[in-house]
């Protein structure tokens, strides 16, 4: 559920704020709770457009760093108050989306993340996504950033675990060009079905939870 001003570890609506009661953050590798499952679960499904069988779920992890939160924060408020779409929120119509990759450690993953190099998720969830690293394993059809799609079974063929990430898409270049952004956009949403979105700075997206498989 979003809070009352679009920021992460807040109150949920006015009146909580005005009744004084702590806000509890939930803390990083922290498992979710039924609710939370509920409703990303419900997200990952009626976004899975294959004909391949979904696959369950076997547990959804908190994994949002602060420092990563903070720089996205303020990187939201530098985009500023922007047409939104769908159930984007202001500043910088943010979106909540998904983006696969490879997770070594993913059999025993309890919410620790692992010291190999080679560990795609936990090195996310440690150090944020980097555009640096884009097109390491993936491919850059729509240019050299950072992929995140709004279809489950489009991201998942990249990966065998999911974050659902929280991406800035700000004012979107709505096309399939793999060129630099048109001046006064700050994303590319590709026209297509899998509404993919690219993003081209570290701190537009940031990792928010992780989803295992059985």
């Amino acid at each position: 559920k979003p809070t009352w001003n679009g920021l992460p570890n807040a109150y949920c609506s006015m009146s909580c704020r005005a009744s004084g009661a702590p806000v509890v953050k939930l803390l990083q590798g922290t498992a979710v709770d039924s609710t939370k499952f509920a409703d990303i679960q419900q997200q990952f499904s009626s976004k899975w457009k294959s004909s391949n069988p979904e696959p369950v779920i076997a547990s959804i992890w908190s994994v949002e760093d602060s420092a990563l939160v903070k720089k996205h924060t303020d990187y939201c408020t530098s985009i500023g108050d922007v047409p939104l779409k769908g159930a984007g929120r202001n500043p910088g119509n943010q979106q909540r989306r998904f983006h696969a990759t490879k997770m070594t450690c993913r059999a025993s993953y309890s919410g620790t993340t692992c010291s190999n190099r080679g560990c795609s998720a936990c090195n996310i969830i440690r150090s944020g996504f980097m555009v640096s690293k884009a097109g390491a394993s993936a491919g850059s059809l729509y240019g050299r950033g950072i992929y995140c799609s709004s279809t489950s079974s489009k991201a998942m063929a990249y990966g065998n675990v999911m974050f659902v990430v929280g991406v800035a898409c700000g004012v979107a270049d709505i096309s399939g060009s793999s060129g630099a952004l048109p001046s006064g956009t700050h994303s590319r949403v590709v026209n297509n079905s899998n509404d993919e979105c690219v993003v081209f700075d570290d701190a537009a997206m940031i990792p928010k939870y992780l989803i295992l498989f059985k």
